[in-house]
């Protein structure tokens, strides 16, 4: 039988790839394992101790047991469901680009200090079918992340602490690990912040600059230092990975564990970091199933495309049943409020291990992220003699730590130097990391960890040390490290030794594998740190027992070199006399012990090898013999015993002991096997070791007796010396035993002078005496003999081995050379090939350059014929569209057809002029309101532009290899162009009379392109809320009603009115009679506007006013009447003076020439007065009563406490004017270094102050009362959301449906969708709001926690039941949280945009480029830092009238009195260059005596007059009779209304002189009243009215809504002119209600509906189609184009808009 020795080749020959990871031996995880501690509470490891939510399990146990594809492969990329399910809930934080953007130009969006901006969220969602891929698990994603793009040798970068698996994720692809370590916290706090730690920025710029630098690893939530990075952090990091162009594998699968109301935030919502990221998730951290192994990859499609590829061969799918359960738990978190309920469940658990931690005064960071915190353990005291295994304390002190912890306290941490790489684990030598991610298990970890803190406290470890207790300790500490090494062997069996590491710190049982693989294999992460040797860890043992004792020994250098060398010394010295006096038979005491045994010391020489080096001591062989012992035997006997014993725990120095206890017994010996020469030099100690004499022979006692008792006492005892056991021996002994006898034979004749005294016996023993020690003395002589020969045959065995040594060297050394000179000969020949290779690609390159060139100027030549042809291509599509639009127009004009059975219309005046400035001011506030479409200033003609404009784009510095970024354009779409009516009034008053204001009509084109239509684009684009949504008039809204009211009296005055009994002729005088005017030159024929004043307050009103009081009070009110019609007359007559006279105006700037406006003529003080009393009753609407009134005075209060008005007067008193401009511009609009100006500054923090307080006062509350998660979840998804377009949308369906607008939201199909049950839950909601008075005023369901619901009184009932009640509430909630919300996302957009460049440039130029000239005249007539003082002034006063008074309009009224002297002293300086301005207002005035369209030229009456005959519209064809009845109807309400609103005015102007603060010209004021009951009844001016209305029997407003007017009417009840329900109030849907009514309205007359008015507006259209110019005209209002010089300057032109010509 044969056999064969063919020896695998496995055993020492594993991938290279995998080395690292064999020699780095056991991890951290290993060490402590819940199977190492099994009673220890384990804080260590993060995985939960309780199971995925009931909601997952439930459902996907029965999808399980119902579904059969749960069990078997699923799709590759994951299931369909769970990534629909990770597109649903993760696309909104990822702020995805839109589609079609181009990711190839490179291009990044840069804020003002450099860095990239985040995207904003445009709701584009992530494609599940190429940007997401279910993995097996977060590493699974990461490792097949990098599977795909990394390359041999790429770098990766770690940030330190890192995960673990980082590392072998990297170098198992091919990748070399670069460590950057974080900045631990500086400050010294007992509880920093974990966000104190941070980015070493300079070091990861130096790491990512290298050119083998790939890859980068980022943990947002950071595992394990709990650190969220914020927006500059990762804006900063996207910006270097962008520069460097590196990608990031991010781990994120913290996500969902923020606290301390920290934001997560996606490095790939940074701009940039899109098209090189890929996002890491994991169930398992999300739903605590670790065990599940599902992550994710979300990322760009060619990102993920690569990873898709790794992952399909590495895993190919996922299990099923846990992707259906993942899937299950995304779907339905957010109606469990799962996410929101476990952070705060984690949240509960930090603070109870803080707690804990606290109690143990350790110094901690507070994480803000993910379930770990890291401890500063460097307080903990471990004691002196605490037994260790050999792999612990080969680790850092944080291991031993950690140990100490499991072992004593039973409570299980991590390591923290287990995250660091080995040169930088200095840093986390410190810190442990505790977990709690557990329930039930961090109080008794406390527990238990409190409980061994106080024992310890007890010990006398904590005590200080004592000199006595140092000494001690000191001689005690040998005995411990004995007890320790006891206890390693108990615990090495914890851990194999067969994977043990020997290139790493835990030491190394692979001697056989590293000694065979030294040279293949590859440097490790540890291989910087070579393994501790037995000495140091003795050493470093008792260093820590010092510490333990307070004794840190200090040993001289130079005197440990001594010491050794004195030890080297006189161990030789002692080898050397044992062997020259070493005896065979030693004596014995009575004991039976060896007294040279009993000399000796326990004390041994640490054995050395050949090198001197210290040698490990092996545990020997044991044998069992029961032989009689040996001199070798007894020697050897105590270093054994010293040696077991040490072994076992107990160190003390052990006597020697023979192996007999009493003569003739045996025991077994357990002597180990040694050669004789060891025996000899280690089974002995020297007489200077030993501290004693030199032991005696017992031979040298026989041989040399000092005297003959002596020799007699030898002679007498010799026979029981030859019957002791001891001498019953081997060796030297049994040959002197046998030579006695002899001794007398051979030797009687030398002993003769001994016979007579002495017998047989003592002569047999000299005789045998002198034979040994002549036998003794040839055997050391042939001892030495032979040492001297072994020694010369060891020397030539050496000289033979160092021979062939030598031979083979310099074999070897030639064999290297010719192998070198091979491999250089072919390393030239390749070199050789390479140069030709490379001169051939040269050439091809120069080839193919030479062709692309040529075929580039062919194709640019291509190009520039078709971009010619395209331009006139373009021009002829454009003449086309023009000739469309104008016939358009034209075709909208329907010609007049009188309708067959109507009657002659006459008009009162009154009802000509209500109707005409209705129908004037419901086109202007529709116009208004278009306002929010995008591409609206397009439709005003040059100097705007058609094409769009980019949207927020700023000026930036970007970096040189960013490609510049084509704008971004904003189209109007067509179709809304087609819906859009043209802005016809708003549109004629810019071009006639704004752009005409002085400085604007220089403004170049740029500014309104590139500054006023860009913001507007911007604005627009930003989709603010509207008052419908809101349910409340928005500010926007709110201001388009106060324009309208002003500009819309203007516009209507300046009508030409036709009809019967008109005025004729632009003059003064009777009907008839009127002077021409000839300064203006007006001309012969010109039209008058024939609208005559409104309705005035005839003599029965007054009387009907004085009707109030009798007597001495009569007297007063009267006197008070008398002071109102005062004021107004005058102001009247100053107003048709100004505007009908052909010298008014320039009469009334001469009295500016007046400087104190007391010293003006009474009329135009009255006139003065007038207006002052005006300006303030309006300003106390807008800041006491307005919808609005708390944001706009907050904002106003606020800016006005961080203006600097001290450093601006300063700076207007030294400076000259322009000086003074350029300061105060870079004082409120600089940016330096890209920062926030002033300006934005103090605009931003105000607007992030009230945001901040909607969220808390407002959103909170709200979401608390409603009950109903899913509805807010979609309210919340529609606000994210929210563009122009949506809204639009969402109003029409509203509009088609009949339904609320927050119904239409809820029920649209958006994400996420309501099921059917929900659905009709929601429009049952929306029935019991229709009936209840939450549907005119929402407000009165805020909750009384909120600020406006603090004092709302409880609403009573309505005759519902209950249930319907609460309904009706739930509903009024969602739309209250649907208004706050758009509220908050309002002032968000609103502080962007004043954040953005685009707000500080457009403000710069419009003072640099429109406005300088105006500023440096003003400057130079006008004292700039006194009048800055005095509204620095008025604007504390009316901030103390509003905080302080009753905000009465009295109060507001004397704030106008004791400031308006400095407002005209100010126009009375700025009047000397005032001239262009008071020519505009003079063309204002002419343009409303004239009725002209050009009222820049009155001379020319080629311009077309603005007239129309409202006589003759109301017979047109497409009114019947009916609609005609029901108009006049209107006209006659609307002048009944406005009768009853000036009687009321008169009122408050009364009681405004009777109520004054300070007393008038005539006296008046309050305390000139007759009486209290007077002051009383005056006060209440309601109480006034309603007694007025009372007696003439008409019924005041009862609050009752229609479809037409709603709750708006509370607040604006005089915007009779707003469109048909503002706030969408009128449900057609649900049935009317009579709860549909004000709560509490106004004492004042219903205010008329005009549903019936709006039918002319079509026709009123029409007529100002066909009289206002058409301004989108090029004809008409047309960009001049400057005439080229030559055909080259045209084609160039032509070229440039193409991009077709490159700069020279």
């Amino acid at each position: 039988m044969s056999s064969w020795n063919k020896p695998t080749r496995f055993l020492n020959s594993p991938a290279s790839r995998v080395q690292p990871e064999l020699a780095r031996g056991v991890d951290v995880w290993t060490f402590f394992n819940p199977m190492v501690f099994p009673t220890a509470v384990n804080l260590g490891q993060g995985f939960m101790n309780w199971k995925p939510p009931p909601f997952v399990l439930d459902e996907l146990t029965k999808e399980m047991h119902e579904r059969v594809e749960l069990h078997h492969y699923s799709h590759a990329r994951g299931r369909p469901r769970l990534r629909a399910a990770v597109r649903d809930v993760y696309s909104q934080s990822f702020h995805k680009p839109p589609e079609d953007t181009d990711l190839s130009a490179g291009v990044v969006r840069l804020d003002d200090t450099g860095l990239p901006v985040q995207r904003p969220d445009l709701g584009v969602p992530l494609n599940p079918e190429t940007e997401i891929v279910i993995t097996a698990g977060a590493n699974e994603a990461m490792y097949s992340s990098l599977a795909g793009f990394l390359e041999e040798g790429d770098e990766v970068i770690l940030f330190e602490p890192f995960f673990d698996q980082y590392v072998c994720e990297a170098s198992f692809n091919g990748g070399v690990p670069v460590y950057v370590p974080m900045i631990p916290p500086a400050s010294k706090e007992q509880r920093p912040s974990a966000n104190e730690w941070q980015f070493d920025w300079d070091l990861l710029e130096q790491k990512l600059a290298s050119p083998r630098a790939k890859a980068l690893f980022l943990n947002t939530p950071y595992n394990p230092i709990g650190k969220v990075c914020s927006l500059a952090e990762l804006q900063r990091l996207a910006q270097l990975c962008i520069k460097y162009d590196i990608l990031v594998i991010s781990d994120e699968v913290y996500d969902c564990l923020t606290f301390d109301g920290q934001e997560h935030i996606r490095i790939a919502s940074i701009e940039g970091m899109w098209e090189r990221t890929l996002t890491v998730g994991s169930a398992g951290k999300t739903f605590s199933c670790t065990g599940w192994r599902v992550g994710w990859i979300v990322g760009a499609p060619h990102l993920v495309a690569p990873a898709m590829a790794a992952h399909v061969r590495i895993t190919f799918s996922v299990n099923s049943a846990s992707q259906e359960g993942t899937a299950i738990g995304l779907e339905q978190a957010g109606a469990h409020n799962f996410f929101e309920e476990q952070r705060e469940h984690y949240a509960a658990r930090r603070q109870e291990l803080f707690e804990a931690l606290d109690s143990l005064n350790l110094p901690y960071s507070v994480p803000h992220g993910s379930y770990f915190v890291l401890v500063d353990a460097s307080r903990i005291r471990i004691p002196a003699d605490f037994p260790f295994p050999d792999e612990v304390l080969k680790k850092p002190r944080d291991y031993q730590m950690c140990w100490f912890l499991a072992k004593v306290c039973d409570v299980v941490a991590i390591p923290v130097t287990a995250f660091y790489s080995d040169e930088n684990a200095h840093v986390g030598e410190n810190y442990i990391r505790f977990a709690f991610c557990k329930d039930n298990q961090i109080a008794e970890a406390g527990r238990r960890l409190q409980k061994d803190a106080e024992e310890a406290s007890e010990t006398e470890y904590a005590r200080p040390a004592s000199r006595q207790d140092r000494r001690r300790s000191m001689k005690g500490r040998e005995s411990a490290l004995g007890k320790r090494r006891s206890m390693r062997r108990d615990s090495a069996s914890i851990i194999p030794s067969d994977i043990a590491r020997p290139h790493s710190r835990t030491a190394s049982s692979l001697a056989h594998y590293a000694s065979a693989n030294e040279d293949a294999r590859p440097p490790s992460r540890s291989a910087s740190r070579p393994g501790r040797t037995s000495s140091q860890i003795r050493e470093r043992d008792r260093a820590l027992a010092d510490d333990m004792v307070g004794i840190t020994p200090t040993v001289d250098p130079k005197e440990k070199r001594e010491r050794t060398r004195k030890k080297k010394s006189d161990a030789h010295v002692s080898d050397e006399k044992r062997r020259m006096h070493r005896r065979t038979v030693p004596t014995t005491s009575s004991a039976g012990h060896s007294t040279h045994e009993q000399r000796r010391t326990s004390r041994k020489a640490t054995p050395r090898d050949d090198a001197g080096k210290t040698r490990r001591k092996r545990r020997p062989r044991e044998e069992h013999s029961i032989t009689s012992p040996s001199v070798a035997d007894t020697e050897t006997r105590a270093p054994h015993e010293r040696r077991h014993s040490r072994e076992h725990g107990n160190i003390r120095r052990v006597k020697s002991e023979t192996f007999f206890d009493a003569p003739g017994d045996v025991k077994p010996t357990h002597a180990p096997k040694r050669k004789s020469a060891d025996l000899g030099r280690r089974g002995r100690t020297s007489p200077e070791r030993s501290g004693s004499k030199r032991a005696v022979d017992p031979i040298e006692r026989i041989a040399a007796p000092s005297s003959e008792a002596d020799f007699l006492s030898q002679q007498t005892s010799a026979p029981s010396a030859v019957k002791s056991p001891p001498m019953s021996t081997t060796g030297s002994s049994r040959r002197f035993l046998r030579a006695v006898p002899l001794l007398g034979r051979s030797r009687a004749p030398t002993i003769r002078s001994f016979r007579a005294g002495n017998d047989e016996v003592r002569m047999r023993a000299a005789q045998e005496k002198a034979d040994a020690r002549v036998r003794a003395i040839q055997e050391r002589a042939e001892a030495k003999q032979r040492a001297a020969e072994e020694k010369l045959e060891t020397r030539r065995l050496a000289n033979e081995a160092r021979a062939e040594a030598k031979e083979r060297v310099a074999r070897a050394k030639a064999e290297a050379k010719e192998a070198a000179a091979q491999r250089k000969a072919a390393a030239k020949e390749v070199a050789m090939t390479e140069r030709q290779r490379k001169q051939d690609e040269r050439e091809r390159k120069a080839a193919e350059k030479r062709d692309a060139k040529l075929d580039a100027q062919r194709q640019r030549e291509i190009q520039k014929t078709e971009a010619l042809a395209a331009v006139r291509e373009q021009e002829r599509q454009r003449e086309l569209a023009e000739m469309d639009r104008k016939q358009k127009r034209l075709l909208a004009i329907t010609p007049f057809r009188r309708r067959e059975d109507a009657d002659d219309v006459l008009l009162t005046p009154e009802q000509r002029h209500g109707l005409l400035k209705s129908l004037v001011m419901m086109q202007m506030q529709q116009e208004f309101l278009d306002f929010g479409h995008p591409g609206i200033l397009a439709q005003y003609g040059y100097p705007f532009t058609s094409e769009g404009v980019g949207v927020q784009r700023s000026r930036r510095r970007e970096l040189a290899f960013w490609s510049k970024k084509k704008e971004s354009v904003v189209h109007m779409p067509q179709a809304a162009l087609d819906a859009l009516h043209e802005p016809l009034l708003l549109r004629h008053m810019f071009h006639v009379h704004l752009r005409r204001f002085p400085g604007l009509a220089k403004a170049p084109l740029a500014f309104y392109r590139k500054r006023i239509q860009r913001l507007s684009e911007t604005f627009t684009a930003d989709a603010m809320s509207t008052s419908r949504e809101r349910s409340e008039l928005v500010l926007s809204h709110m201001l388009s009603l106060v324009g309208t009211q002003y500009l819309g009296l203007f516009f209507a005055r300046g009508f030409g009115v036709r009809g019967p009994d008109e005025l004729r002729g632009p003059g003064i005088g009777e009907p008839g009679t009127e002077v021409w005017g000839a300064g203006k030159e007006w001309g012969a024929g010109t039209v008058k506007r024939g609208l005559d004043r409104p309705y005035q307050l005839t003599d029965a009103d007054y009387q009907l006013i004085d009707s109030l009081f009798y007597g001495e009070e009569l007297d007063a009110w009267v006197a008070a009447g008398r002071e109102s019609q005062r004021v107004q007359d005058d102001f009247n007559a100053f107003k048709e003076t100004i505007i009908e006279q052909e010298t008014g105006m320039e009469e009334i700037i001469e009295y500016l020439a007046v400087s104190n406006v007391n010293n003006l003529p009474p009329h135009l003080q009255n006139a003065e007065e007038w207006v002052r009393i005006h300006i303030a009753l309006m300003m106390r609407w807008l800041f006491v009563e307005s919808p609005s009134a708390d944001s706009l005075f907050n904002f106003v209060r606020v800016v006005h406490m961080l203006f600097p008005y001290w450093p601006a007067r300063q700076i207007l008193k030294i400076a000259n004017a322009q000086v003074m401009i350029q300061m105060m511009l870079s004082l409120l609009l600089a940016q330096p270094a890209g920062t926030k100006s002033l300006f934005q500054r103090i605009v931003g923090f105000v607007v992030s102050r009230s945001i901040s307080s909607i969220q808390r006062e407002y959103i909170d509350p709200l979401r608390k009362e409603i009950s109903e998660p899913v509805l807010v979840q979609k309210i919340e998804a529609y606000v994210r959301h929210k563009t122009a377009h949506e809204t639009e949308r969402m109003e029409r369906m509203a509009d088609e449906s009949g339904n609320d607008l927050l119904t239409t939201i809820l029920l649209s199909d958006r994400e996420p969708r309501l099921e059917s049950g929900m659905r009709a839950h929601v429009l049952d909601l929306q029935r019991a709001y229709a009936a209840s008075p939450y549907r005119t005023s929402p407000d009165l369901a805020y909750p009384r926690s909120t600020p406006r619901g603090k004092d709302t009184p409880p609403i009573p009932g309505w005759g519902v039941s209950v249930g319907d009640a609460s309904k009706a509430r739930m509903f009024a909630l969602l739309k209250l949280l649907l208004r706050e919300q758009l509220n908050k996302r309002d002032r968000e957009k609103f502080a962007a945009l004043l954040g953005s460049s685009l707000v500080v440039n457009t403000i710069k130029d419009a003072l640099q480029m429109v406005f300088y000239d105006a500023i440096h005249d003003i400057a130079s007539v006008s004292d700039l830092s006194g009048r800055l003082g005095d509204l620095q002034k008025l604007v504390e006063d009316m901030i103390q009238v509003r905080k302080t008074t009753d905000n009465s309009a009295e109060r507001w009224i004397d704030l106008a009195n004791r400031h308006h002297e400095f407002i005209y002293f100010f126009l009375h300086e700025c009047a000397p260059v005032a001239k262009p301005l008071w020519e505009w207002c003079q063309m204002g005035c002419d343009y409303m005596s004239l009725s002209t369209t050009d009222p820049a030229h009155p001379a020319d009456r080629s311009a077309e007059n603005i007239e129309v005959n409202l006589d003759e519209m109301l017979q047109d064809e497409r009114l019947s009779a009916s609609d005609v009845d029901h108009i006049v109807h209107e006209m006659d309400a609307l002048t009944t209304w406005s009768r009853w609103r000036k009687i009321r005015r008169e009122l408050e102007f009364r009681k405004n002189f009777l109520l004054a603060v300070q007393p008038g010209p005539t006296g008046l004021w309050r305390e000139s009243l007759p009486s209290d009951s007077m002051r009383k009844a005056i006060e209440d001016v309601d109480g006034l009215f309603l007694e007025l209305l009372e007696k003439e029997r008409v019924a005041p407003d009862d609050g009752t809504c229609d479809a037409v007017r709603g709750g708006e009417r509370l607040h604006v009840p005089w915007a009779f002119f707003d469109v048909r329900d503002p706030l969408g109030q009128a449900l057609r849907a649900e049935p009317p209600s009579e709860e549909h009514r004000l709560e509490k309205p106004r004492v004042d007359v219903r205010p008329p509906t005009l549903d019936y008015t709006r039918r002319l507006l079509p026709m009123f259209r029409e007529l100002l189609i066909s009289k206002l110019p058409d301004w989108l005209d090029p004809e008409v209002n047309g960009e001049p184009i400057p005439q080229p010089k030559s055909l080259v300057a045209t084609s160039t032109q032509l070229l440039k808009p193409k991009g077709l010509l490159r700069r020279s």
